[in-house]
């Protein structure tokens, strides 16, 4: 792995858990589909927290320039991206995102905050994903 592509890597993995960090703060401003450790349950928001330890491991494996780094981080980002664009789409629309907010510009911004978030998981999937299948066609047999 060259310089270049651990930087990207790295940048676009940091941009994802500021945007999810964001994103999560959001949910407990608005009161509305929060869970564990917020609250008693355990619903989606819950798992959704799991994607910080798996991304601050693939920062360590990127650290250690580790030939696991890009399957691990193709495989984490479109399930993460998956998840998030599910639960979005089925359990939380974005009336639920906008209308909690006392302005509707912070709504909207906080609906905007979401959809970044959801490109850079699907970015950092794709980039991790191209540089994964381009390192397997070079590895020798």
């Amino acid at each position: 792995m060259t310089d270049t592509i651990v930087q990207r890597l790295r940048t676009l993995i940091i941009i994802s858990l500021i945007l999810g960090v964001g994103h999560h703060f959001d949910h407990a401003i608005r009161g509305n589909h929060v869970g564990w450790p917020l609250n008693g349950d355990v619903n989606p928001f819950t798992f959704s927290l799991s994607a910080y330890p798996v991304y601050l491991y693939a920062l360590v494996l990127l650290a250690r320039r580790s030939p696991y780094t890009m399957p691990y981080v193709a495989v984490a980002s479109p399930a993460f991206a998956l998840l998030v664009t599910f639960v979005h789409l089925t359990i939380e629309p974005p009336q639920d995102i906008i209308a909690p907010h006392s302005s509707l510009v912070v709504g909207y911004f906080a609906f905007a905050w979401l959809v970044a978030l959801v490109i850079s998981l699907y970015g950092l999937a794709f980039y991790a994903g191209s540089l994964w299948m381009r390192q397997r066609r070079t590895a020798p047999a």
